[in-house]
């Protein structure tokens, strides 16, 4: 319970004490409103027994007495085993922490309570590599019985088969530490000062992977191998067979710090020079999983990405970029480099479920705008899939402004589930709207909508289902 009036003075408790008993009030009576009032530390049942005995014997003052010796020790068995109480609740207790719980008592009393009295003292946890699970532990230890086993039964000669190999980063440039920096002076000497080194750039630029191998005799092998060369140095590979991948949810982690995912596989796939139908999405659960980090696309990887993608995978015709999140600091330039790695790709099928494209700089939704760049540029393009985009009825009509003048004569089929149906009513009047102002054109655009909306309603929650085919048919 929180106290009321928090760290009386002693006198004052007292009064209160000596005010009770005048009343006849039992000591464990005063005890609890003592509690109620002051908190639960303010001082025992022993003590507010004596301090009763004393007034009904005829004392009048609240304050100490004089003494003529030092002052009595405010340590005492109670209070000892109070203090341990509250250590056994919380180790990583302070003193400024413990402190509040005996506001009486000074924190050089605390203190000496704590380390001389009961004898603890602050010790840091165990570093340790990795923390095993159950499964890893039950793996070593049926690895450590095979290699018995093999000791067993060929002797020392199993040893010298043995080869172990680990991998560190290490970097060329060790900075001064502050205790190689120590040197001897006078106390009228001036005071040196250190400048702090910040090792950002040589974290980047100067690690390298050292690898080595050894046996029980001597180190056989030592590699190092620069931070720059180690995703570039894969073996070249060519494999014309296989059409269809399926990387959805795929990733590649590096040493246990870096996964590669998304539109960092790419690099990596260019020795597929047949691919038809590529599918690099996320994980839904991960993609929005808050104990997960999600995978954020900047402008360097996606420009990197789109113009890999129109270089080395000229044959491409479907691609699935789901539950993507990019998040771009110069989004006009960034776009203008998608559109113009996008007029030379032969995609005609893209899936961009659960998209989400942010603005770092003005923190905007820009979902709607990397949309008007894909219609704008891909010129084969008969299917696109936003299940689950967010946007919102102004950017529907422009996304739908830009598939009604960039596709006339084609059909081209939009999948737009979950997006809301103020925005879909939105893309489709402005579709409607091309039609009714292209008096003039010299073709007849005949559009069909096929506009299916299934609300089912519960609850809790509403769903709403729409999907609109779009035929462009010449006069």
């Amino acid at each position: 319970m929180e106290a009321l009036i928090p760290s009386p003075a002693a006198c004052e408790v007292r009064s209160v004490i000596k005010f009770f008993n005048a009343q006849s009030i039992a000591p464990i009576k005063i005890h609890r409103e003592l509690c109620q009032v002051y908190g639960q530390n303010i001082m025992s049942k022993q003590m507010v027994r004596r301090w009763c005995r004393q007034f009904s014997e005829g004392r009048q003052s609240v304050h100490d007495e004089e003494r003529s010796g030092g002052r009595p020790s405010l340590i005492n068995d109670d209070r000892v085993e109070l203090v341990q109480q509250c250590i056994m609740e919380n180790c990583r207790f302070t003193i400024t922490e413990l402190s509040s719980h005996f506001p009486q008592i000074s924190r050089f009393l605390l203190h000496e309570i704590v380390t001389k009295h009961l004898l603890f003292k602050k010790v840091c946890a165990r570093w340790v590599p990795k923390n095993l699970t159950p499964e890893h532990k039950m793996q070593r230890l049926g690895a450590a019985l095979t290699f018995l086993q093999q000791y067993h039964d060929d002797g020392d000669e199993f040893l010298h088969r043995i080869v172990t190999g680990d991998e560190t980063w290490i970097s060329h440039f060790t900075p001064e530490t502050k205790q190689q920096s120590m040197h001897w002076r006078h106390s009228g000497s001036p005071v040196r000062t250190k400048f702090k080194q910040t090792l950002s750039v040589w974290k980047v630029i100067c690690k390298v992977m050292c690898t080595v191998f050894w046996d029980r005799k001597a180190i056989l092998l030592i590699d190092f191998l620069p931070r720059a060369e180690m995703l570039s140095s894969l073996p070249d590979f060519v494999c014309p067979a296989v059409v269809f991948l399926r990387l959805g949810g795929f990733q590649v982690t590096v040493n246990d710090r870096m996964a590669l995912r998304g539109p960092h596989l790419l690099p990596f796939l260019r020795g597929f020079t047949h691919l038809s139908d590529l599918d690099l999405s996320l994980d839904k659960n991960s993609a929005s999983s808050t104990s997960s980090s999600p995978l954020f696309v900047d402008d360097k990887a996606l420009t990197a990405f789109f113009q890999t993608l129109s270089i080395s995978f000229r044959t491409l015709q479907s691609l699935k970029m789901s539950h993507w999140r990019i998040c771009l600091d110069d989004s006009d330039r960034t776009l203008r480099a998608v559109g113009r790695a996008l007029k030379t790709c032969s995609l005609s099928y893209l899936k961009v479920n659960g998209l989400g494209v942010s603005d770092s700089s003005h923190k905007g939704s820009l979902e709607h705008l990397f949309l008007q760049t894909v219609v704008a540029n891909l010129s084969y393009l008969s299917w696109l899939s936003m299940v689950g985009v967010s946007l919102t009825p102004g950017q529907s009509m422009a996304v739908g402004k830009c598939i009604r003048d960039r596709f006339p004569g084609t059909a081209l089929e939009v999948s737009a589930k979950d997006v809301g149906a103020e925005a879909v009513k939105a893309l489709v009047a402005a579709l409607e709207d091309g039609v009714l102002d292209s008096e003039r054109a010299s073709i007849l655009i005949i559009i069909i909508i096929i506009i299916i909306i299934i609300i089912i309603t519960t609850t809790t929650t509403t769903t709403t289902t729409t999907r609109i085919r779009l035929y462009y048919v010449p006069g």
